[in-house]
Parts: C-alpha cells; structure tokens; sequence
C-alpha cells in the first residue's frame, strides 16, 4: 500500500516536473535562471496549478530549500507537496516518528526526478529522516526492519554521486587548508584488493592492521578521490618485520600514478618513467623496526602537466622529485588512479591515521554512512 502511494505521488510529480524541468543538460545556473522566469510567470497568473507545482519543485529539489518552497504552497497543487513540504522546511528533529518514516520515503521518490547535481541532496535528506526514524523507533519489527534496508539503499545511492565529478555537491569535497581523517570512511568488503582482499586486514577501531606473512601484499583503496595539490600524513606501527618489510602509499598525481614504498630496499617511488625505486633518482633506504612508530608526510603540487612530489619520514626528507605527471606509472596497485591507497608488504603493521588536506583541484571524500543508532 505504502509503495503504491509513493509511485503515485512520484509519477504525479513527474509529470509536473515535464520538460524543461527534466532536461539533464540543465546546470545549476540555468535552473536558477528558470526559477525567475517562472515565478514572474506565476506572478502573472497565480492560478496555474502546473506552474506553481513546478516552481516548488524547484527550490524543494533543484536547490534543497523546502523553506522556500513552501512559500509557493497553495491549495490546487499536488496533495504530498501539501503536506510534507512545511513539514520539511521545519528543523529535522521536529518530526514525529511516523513522520520521519513518510519524509525519508518521500524524500527517496524526489531523487528519481531530480537533476543529476541535486540529486546527493534528496538522498540525504531521505537519510536523515531515516536515521532520525531508527533513533526514535526502538522495537525490533518489520518496520525497523524495512527503514534499515531503505536506509542502506540509500547510502549505496550515495557514494557513486560523490564519486562522480558530475554529480558531487560541494559537501563531498574536502574543505581546502583543513585536514581530513579519511581511515573511518574505509569499507574493506569493498575496496581491499590484491590476493589477501579484505582477509588481509582487521579493523580494530579506526585503525586498520595490514598481515602478510606470505607476501601477497595486503592494500586496500581508500574513499579518497584526489585530483588536484594535496597533502598527506600517514601514521602507521611496525608490528612483525623483516628486512625486506614496506609500507606502500598509492599516490595519484594528476595524470599519473605512483607508489611511495617506504622500508626495506629498494625504497624511492615506483615506477618514475617505467623505473623502480633501486634505479631512479628517489631511491633511499630506511629500514622498518618492529614495533616502530613513524609517520610519513607527501606533498603533492600539480603545475600544468608537472608535478613536485615530497615525502618525508619521522622529519627527515627522503624523496624530492619534479617533472611531467605523465611519468609516474605505477601499474602493480590498485584498480582506479585516482584514488588514494594503503598496503603493506612481509609482516604486519597498523595503519593509525591517513589524514588529508586539500589543496588546489578537486579532492573528493567519500561520505561515511551515518550509520544506524542500535537497537
């Protein structure tokens, strides 16, 4: 019954939200542009019911300003745009457990109509009335039940829209000059690669302990789009070590892509110009002791097709190199380059900390899911 009202509500909407509203070539810009033209419109002949359902969408999908939707509220119009619109144009914990409950399924069926940019905003929304439900619903029923698996729908939704350059609103993108924790956003049944996958790491807290002790080189991607300048710090504990034992950074680049290995020789960046660490000029050596405590910080600046790229470990400089970003050709990592990834190679280590701070271009997080409060 529920899904039934839901579609009729969504394919009424559709149907007032015709072209041009659906156009997908329709940026953010043009929208507002449409948005006057059609409340001058409205001003003119304030009994269109079409037109007004149009307007309200608009602010209430296109820009996520339900405030200022329900400015254009009147009776005539779509009966759900009644009713949930000044409901949420009030503060999220103002609304009733059933409320919340109707809002996140409403909320969900506006994202089917939205434009592709605006789209990361009807879903969180509909997530926070979700978790908001949960929160307040604490019997274990079919309807706990349900709102958990809308709920992770909805976070599945999420991620490649702010993965997508196309489609990630400004709160995907790291704030530039503030650095960012990024290990807690990491879903190792997702992303851990390699031989080991996900069997060669365990999260314990927010750290992630990496294990090979057959050399099958753990590594794991992180939630991590980076495309521009940035810099980064990685915290990580020595446990079990031999001689030959790395900590392995996968670093884009702009156009390329490198690893940063650190430990055993040969260490430097691999590969510069289709040359491993021992046989370019970023060679260095700097063994790991078991039970150690290091940090590493890169630097990353991109300069038209040129980069500078700096690493340093415990303080001490180890690599400074600059030149074309088309000569950093890492092939041996992970699946897409310009993501950010760990790995470790014969032993074990704790990764504590991988923190990031945006510099110029576009540096995507991966949100989090907000989770869900326990029963």
């Amino acid at each position: 019954m529920r899904q039934t009202f839901f579609a009729a509500v969504l394919g009424a909407l559709a149907l007032a939200f015709a072209s041009p509203l659906l156009a997908q070539g329709v940026d953010r810009a043009q929208a507002e542009k449409l948005a006057a033209d059609m409340k001058g419109q409205l001003a003119a002949n304030p009994a269109d019911a079409t037109l007004r359902t149009q307007v309200v969408l608009l602010y209430l999908v296109a820009f996520d300003d339900p405030a200022r939707a329900s400015q254009f509220l009147a009776e005539g119009i779509d009966p759900g745009l009644l009713k949930y619109v000044p409901v949420a144009a009030k503060p999220l914990n103002a609304a009733s457990e059933p409320m919340c409950l109707e809002l996140g399924r409403w909320y969900r069926s506006l994202s089917g109509i939205a434009y592709p940019w605006a789209r990361y905003s009807m879903f969180a929304r509909a997530r926070g009335y979700f978790v908001r439900y949960l929160t307040l619903h604490a019997r274990v029923d079919k309807d706990r039940s349900d709102a958990e698996k809308d709920l992770k729908s909805i976070e599945d939704h999420m991620t490649p829209l702010c993965a997508d350059p196309s489609t990630a609103p400004e709160c995907c993108y790291f704030p530039t000059g503030r650095w960012t924790e990024v290990l807690p956003f990491t879903d190792l049944a997702k992303d851990a690669q390699g031989k080991l996958g996900a069997t060669g790491w365990t999260q314990k807290g927010t750290a992630l302990v990496a294990a090979d002790p057959n050399r099958d080189t753990p590594r794991t991607q992180l939630p991590v789009y980076l495309q521009g300048s940035y810099d980064l710090q990685v915290r990580f504990i020595g446990g079990s070590t031999t001689p030959k034992s790395q900590v392995l950074l996968f670093l884009p680049v702009g156009a390329g892509y490198t690893t940063l290995k650190v430990g055993g020789k040969p260490a430097g960046l691999d590969k510069v110009a289709d040359k491993s660490p021992g046989q370019n000029s970023t060679f260095f050596d700097s063994p790991l002791a078991s039970d150690c405590a290091g940090l590493i910080e890169v630097q990353v600046r991109l300069n038209g097709d040129q980069a500078t790229l700096l690493a340093a470990l415990d303080g001490k400089s180890v690599v400074r190199w600059v030149g074309p970003q088309s000569d950093l050709t890492a092939s041996g990592g992970l699946r897409a380059k310009d993501r950010l990834g760990i790995g470790y190679y014969d032993g074990t280590a704790t990764f504590a900390s991988v923190q990031v701070r945006s510099g110029s271009g576009r540096n995507i997080l991966l949100h989090a899911p907000l989770g869900v409060p326990k029963k």
